[in-house]
């Protein structure tokens, strides 16, 4: 079973890692994809932003306040790239977006009981609080290897024969 702190400390810690990664980091690290249907950093960066506001507390929310098991619907996320802003203003939304999202956690007031409580999720089925808390903690931390892969494959060519010897270099298998 998941303990609540150790999955806020992870969300806590995204943003600065973020920060420390990206701030004043030239274009070019942060503006290409790691191929056909991949992202770009600042879509990352709206990815999370957009999940923090659209996706995580209000499912939270309703799984919390709801007397039954709720039903959530479709997470969409081809809406989420509207106005990409460039990486360091992208960064700071996150982090208000971020810190306005842990505050609705703690307001909820989650005891050790409504880990327990399900909602049902429309590819899934039946999922716990527990397990929806554990993935948001798992989703930022695949997201922020993902703008790290992104980031190393600018090197991809000059890195010159070493290229063998770095997996982060090589296309992600599906």
């Amino acid at each position: 079973m998941i303990e609540i702190t150790q999955t806020t400390d992870i969300l806590q810690r995204t943003p600065l890692v973020l920060q420390t990664l990206l701030t004043n980091v030239p274009a070019h690290y942060t503006h290409q994809n790691e191929g056909p249907g991949t992202w770009t950093v600042p879509e990352v960066l709206a990815h999370l932003i957009y999940a923090d506001v659209h996706n995580w507390i209000p499912r939270i929310r309703l799984v919390v306040q709801s007397a039954v098991p709720p039903v959530f619907t479709t997470f969409d996320v081809s809406t989420q790239f509207g106005e990409l802003q460039d990486t360091d203003a992208l960064i700071a939304r996150f982090t208000q977006a971020r810190t306005v999202a842990l505050q609705q956690l703690h307001h909820l007031g989650i005891e050790p009981q409504y880990l327990h409580k399900t909602a049902i999720h429309p590819a899934l089925g039946t999922v716990t609080l527990a397990q929806l808390l554990a993935t948001w903690a798992t989703h930022d931390l695949a997201h922020t290897a993902q703008i790290i892969r992104i980031m190393a494959k600018h090197n991809t060519t000059t890195v010159g024969p070493w290229v063998s010897y770095l997996s982060i270099l090589h296309d992600r298998k599906q």
